[in-house]
């Protein structure tokens, strides 16, 4: 394993869920929690996640103070709600 990937899959086990990170964050609540709420996957994009082969782990590296954060990761939380466990 090169040390990129060690570096990342360290990151992926030690990194938290998007609730985990919802309850600790203090910046943006509001904008995290109304895109996530009101965020509906439409059902062609869930069709083809559904066609992905196999498990998918995704490593979001994000901070709760920036806008850009705050309008895509509950975009991929989301998602990820859609996949099956």
């Amino acid at each position: 394993m090169e040390a990129l990937e060690i570096q990342m899959r360290e990151r992926f086990e030690s990194g938290m869920t998007y609730e985990a990170f919802r309850r600790q964050s203090e910046k943006h609540c509001g904008l995290w929690d109304g895109i996530y709420r009101n965020l509906t996957i439409p059902n062609d994009a869930r069709a083809r996640l559904l066609e992905l082969p196999g498990p998918r782990n995704v490593l979001v590296l994000a901070e709760d103070w920036c806008g850009d954060a705050a309008s895509l990761v509950p975009v991929l939380a989301r998602l990820a709600d859609t996949a099956p466990e």
